[in-house]
């Protein structure tokens, strides 16, 4: 994927989009087992080292739903930093989907869209996006959090 060369043949997703021999579909279709995979994978990681480091975390808390039906992907128990506990969410923006082609930074962007989504949890949670592009780079907060 990283040279660009095609190593699959064309067809048709389970979503009814369409699927090119270089296989990026995959990064942004909703229905892709893999990508949900992936993003659990991810948010285990990020639990363990937080665990590591002594911060003992929930992941999905499910009493933590705003008031947009959002919840985010994982809350330390304790308090963290500034006597609030931390909210975190995770995303893998892929920088050449359709949508997200013209962006310079995909990461930072996505991290600014997660605290929008966010905002509910803001006076009562210290909340940490966590962007990390399908090519591997961070974003600020990610960064951040990860030293």
């Amino acid at each position: 994927m990283r040279l660009g060369l095609p190593f699959a043949e064309t067809h048709t997703c389970k979503c009814g989009g369409i699927v090119d021999g270089l296989g990026q579909h995959c990064f942004s279709c909703r229905r892709n087992n893999g990508k949900i995979i992936r993003h659990n994978a991810l948010n285990d990681l990020i639990a363990e080292g937080l665990k590591i480091a002594g911060v003992t975390t929930q992941r999905e808390p499910s009493n933590l739903v705003g008031a947009n039906g959002l919840r985010p992907d994982g809350v330390s128990i304790l308090p963290y930093k500034l006597g609030k506990s931390l909210a975190w969410d995770f995303t893998s923006p892929h920088p050449l989907s359709a949508s997200r082609i013209n962006e310079v930074d995909t990461p930072s962007l996505a991290e600014e869209r997660k605290m929008t989504k966010y905002t509910n949890l803001l006076n009562s949670y210290y909340f940490q996006p966590i962007a990390v592009d399908t090519f591997g780079r961070y974003g600020p907060s990610a960064k951040k959090i990860i030293n």
